[in-house]
C-alpha cells in the first residue's frame, strides 16, 4: 500500500533529507530552525508546500496534459 503524499510540511520537520520534497531553500531555512536557535540565529516558523502537493493539482486541474502538449509544440516550433 503507498503512503499519502504529504501536501505541507512545517519548516521545523524539513532538513537537507527533504530536498526533493520542499526544495533547497525551504531545506535550509529547516537546517537554521533546527539547528542555529540555540546559538541566537532566529529564523521564523513557517511552512512549505511540497513536490507531491505540486504534481497533485496538476494532476487534478489536467494541466499535466496541457504542459506537456504545449511543450511538444514549442520543440516542434508550432508555438508562438
Amino acid at each position: 500500500m503507498s503512503e499519502t503524499p504529504r501536501l505541507v510540511i512545517g519548516l521545523q520537520e524539513s532538513g537537507r533529507e527533504h530536498v526533493t520534497l520542499v526544495g533547497g531553500k525551504n531545506s535550509s531555512l529547516g537546517e537554521m530552525l533546527r539547528h542555529l536557535g540555540d546559538r541566537g540565529v532566529r529564523v521564523p516558523p513557517g511552512f512549505a508546500t511540497t513536490s507531491d502537493a505540486y504534481w497533485s493539482f496538476l494532476d487534478a486541474n489536467g494541466l499535466d496534459e496541457r504542459i506537456r502538449q504545449f511543450m511538444a509544440e514549442y520543440h516542434a516550433g508550432e508555438s508562438s
